[in-house]
């Protein structure tokens, strides 16, 4: 990206370098507008905080006893969180645990 947040095409049309991750330019704008997304909300926020400060995967109804939101809300805002790249899934069984992605090359903290 450049000084205004704008993405930069390399050296192919087809390709843009966004955080030194080179990828293709529909998938560049998908992440980006779901980042967006995930940014205005709040339930969003509070669940990835959640996942940060735990530092283990967690399943959907523990993530929205911790933030206070209902199991259906937590579970929609965990999709935009996995389109961001923001989270990772973990199976345990026949359950889904979560956590934060933090091999995206981001450092996440709270």
């Amino acid at each position: 990206m450049d000084r205004k947040g704008k993405l930069k095409p390399m050296y192919d049309t087809q390709t843009l370098e966004i955080g030194g991750v080179v990828m293709d330019i529909e998938e560049a704008r998908k992440r980006v507008l779901s980042v967006d997304t995930f940014l205005s909300s709040k339930v969003a926020v509070a669940t990835l905080r959640t996942l940060i400060q735990r530092d283990m995967p967690l399943p959907l109804s523990r993530i929205a006893k911790e933030t206070g939101s209902n199991y259906v809300t937590v579970c929609k805002h965990m999709k935009l969180l996995k389109d961001a790249d923001l989270v990772t899934t973990v199976d345990y069984g026949k359950r889904e645990l979560y956590r934060a992605n933090t091999t995206n090359g981001t450092n996440l903290r709270v």
